[in-house]
């Protein structure tokens, strides 16, 4: 009987800890949504609330078990890594790198194959929020045309392929991963369909 109380105890105090980690979680994704609609904007956003979400989530995580979780929070730092990523491009034409996630997020980018059970952000976590941001970018040079800012097209064309270029390099053994990075190269084509017809109409700076 007292084995009984003490399985009964551990599954009610696991089921907790999951409750607990799944409300900071959905904490975390309204903070990123707000950095979302002012990017919207084009405005940069401040991420302090997210940073404070996050740092709340990593004290619920128990030692050794952060494998254990982080699915249920993986999909909304995601989203966070290409918030970031589009806070650093719109703000100096350059790709966020795992370096300055921290920053933004409050927990580093784990980029050493050892597994770690501290609270971090995944090298697929990372790459997955970059892979997102070239069909934001596809957008803005949409919207770019439509406002007449014909330059930021040629900009971004140029930033989207290098980054494709260099991603190419990677050998992607995960299937998500993989599917996400293949479609980047329909977002590269979309803005190089927009190049070439500001070009063709010779609204191109010389």
């Amino acid at each position: 009987m007292d084995a009984l109380k003490e399985l009964q105890a551990s599954v009610q105090q696991e089921a907790e800890t999951r409750e607990r980690i799944a409300e900071y979680t959905r904490q975390l994704e309204t903070e990123f949504r707000v950095v979302a609609v002012s990017l919207n904007r084009i405005h940069t956003a401040t991420t302090d609330a997210a940073r404070d979400y996050i740092t709340k989530l990593s004290a619920l995580i128990p030692p050794a078990k952060f494998y254990r979780y982080n699915s249920i929070w993986s999909r909304v730092v995601q989203q966070g890594v290409f918030a970031a990523a589009l806070i650093t491009y719109l703000n100096s034409k350059t790709l966020l790198q795992p370096d300055q996630v921290q920053e933004f997020m409050g927990a580093p980018v784990h980029m050493s194959n050892a597994p770690v059970q501290e609270f971090h952000i995944t090298v697929e976590e990372y790459l997955h929020g970059i892979f997102s941001l070239p069909a934001e970018l596809a957008r803005l040079a949409v919207n770019s045309v439509t406002r007449q800012t014909y330059q930021r097209p040629l900009e971004i064309s140029t930033f989207v392929t290098e980054l494709f270029a260099s991603f190419q390099l990677l050998n992607l053994k995960n299937d998500s991963l993989r599917k996400h990075f293949d479609g980047i190269k329909y977002e590269v084509k979309k803005i190089e369909e927009i190049v070439y017809n500001i070009s063709v109409r010779g609204l191109t700076q010389s």
